[in-house]
């Protein structure tokens, strides 16, 4: 999802915006995990990079 909603285009699918509910919500749904494991993930990852957050989904 872009992350300035005034820009139109492809998805930003590099980073999860935490704030964005739609984004958690398609995340989640791609992670197959909860909101708040996603949450945890980004938290526990330092960053909201997809690439570090998918790793520490991983690390289960």
């Amino acid at each position: 999802m872009p992350d300035d909603k005034k820009k139109t285009g492809g998805a930003d699918d590099k980073r999860i915006d935490k704030n964005d509910n739609s984004e958690l919500a398609y995340w989640s749904a791609k992670f197959k995990v909860t909101r708040i494991e996603l949450l945890n993930a980004i938290e526990k990852a330092g960053s909201p990079m997809v690439g570090k957050v998918r790793a520490q989904i991983n690390r289960k």
